[in-house]
């Protein structure tokens, strides 16, 4: 049994998931992350995509004290630290998956689809992105020693912006080697479609929103909007009645048919083998780039997020489209009606910040992100007890 506090325990790195720090301060004493847990924590041993996803709130109370790592930072560290800004839940529920995947209409009107309910679902949450070992061998390369990223658990994730290749599996001992595949001496550059998505998506999760070419969205909208785009590429494309040229469009500026012949409109994004997924992935990302060259005449209500700036000074909001759907909800894009959505859970949350130092603490440490250096811990800290959230003599 080890002393409180544990005498060394290394801080993690941006973006590290929690199973990867665990393992890196079990190598210190050259003890297994399993050691730590059953002998010193007092918790059964964990998986990785156990620990990873949504671990015991008392487990990231203890290594808190045994850190001195907040338990809302440590939090951060795992996809429940994502609930509810860009994930809904973690708990499946069949009338999920119609809320999350329909906010929004890129290529055609939300009307075009059907309302569909998937048990056993959440959205970005691939089993097979937790039992593979994906990764970026250069990431891995760089820095005093190699760790796990969060991010590349995810379905929204298939490479490494930075760097500009693709995922791979590679085995990951944090903090001591990896093992590369020896079938691929190099890694593989990312089609220029991935990289547009993913970049965005990068941008979107480290600072907590994404500037689109028509406005700045919060990084929940951007991974909704993202969602909503895949779901219309999955559809039949009978579906889309006059829209259809378009999804063909998108589909051919790849050289593929749409889909490639392949149905996925009974399987949800997350649950189809990688291969397709990856195939949506490049079709959603050369939709976005048509969409910033302004390729198409008739698209979605929101469409216009990703529309080229005019010329003129004409204002912005002025140029969106509207369309029957529209004109029936008072002429309002999905966006802004759930942009509406989004800023009534932020009024809630912020009555919540003012009578709980627990909630405030947890959306502080959300708005630091993966990586937060010390003068965005000073700006974010002076802003909270400007406001209240937080007591003047506070130490954090």
């Amino acid at each position: 049994m080890m002393s409180r506090p544990w005498p060394l325990h290394p801080p993690p790195y941006p973006d590290e998931s929690l199973s990867s720090w665990l393992e890196r301060i079990a190598g210190v004493y050259q003890y297994s992350v399993d050691d730590l847990l059953v002998h010193d924590l007092g918790f059964d041993s964990m998986s990785q995509e156990e620990l990873d996803k949504a671990p015991p709130r008392l487990l990231l109370e203890r290594l808190a004290e045994r850190t001195g790592i907040s338990p809302g930072r440590l939090r951060t560290m795992t996809v429940q630290g994502w609930v509810p800004l860009l994930i809904d839940g973690l708990d499946p529920d069949p009338s999920y998956y119609g809320t999350y995947v329909r906010g929004y209409s890129v290529l055609y009107p939300i009307s075009l689809r059907h309302v569909r309910e998937f048990r056993d679902w959440v959205p970005w949450i691939a089993a097979d992105r937790f039992k593979e070992r994906k990764a970026c061998r250069l990431c891995l390369r760089e820095g005093p020693e190699p760790y796990r990223r969060l991010s590349w658990r995810m379905a929204w994730m298939a490479s490494c912006p930075v760097h500009g290749v693709l995922l791979e599996d590679i085995f990951v001992n944090s903090g001591r080697y990896i093992r590369e595949a020896v079938e691929n001496p190099n890694p593989i550059p990312a089609p220029p479609e991935i990289l547009t998505i993913d970049n965005i998506t990068l941008r979107a999760i480290n600072d907590g929103s994404v500037s689109l070419p028509r406005r700045q969205v919060h990084a929940g909208v951007w991974v909704r909007l993202l969602r909503a785009l895949i779901e219309e590429l999955s559809v039949p494309a009978t579906s889309t009645k006059r829209y259809v040229k378009n999804i063909a469009r998108i589909w051919s500026s790849l050289g593929l048919s749409i889909r490639q012949g392949v149905r996925t409109a009974g399987t949800p994004f997350e649950m189809l083998a990688p291969e397709r997924r990856f195939l949506l992935m490049r079709a959603a990302g050369a939709a976005i780039d048509m969409l910033m060259k302004g390729s198409f005449k008739k698209a979605g209500d929101d469409a216009f997020l990703f529309w080229p700036l005019p010329i003129s000074n004409v204002d912005l909001l002025s140029t969106r489209p509207h369309g029957k759907e529209m004109q029936e909800k008072g002429g309002r894009s999905a966006y802004e009606r759930a942009w509406t959505r989004v800023s009534d859970a932020m009024n809630e949350l912020e009555v919540a910040m003012r009578h709980s130092l627990d909630t405030a603490m947890e959306i502080r440490n959300f708005l630091l992100g993966s990586n937060p250096t010390h003068e965005k811990i000073e700006k974010i800290d002076r802003m909270f007890r400007e406001q209240g959230y937080l007591p003047p003599d506070d130490v954090l």
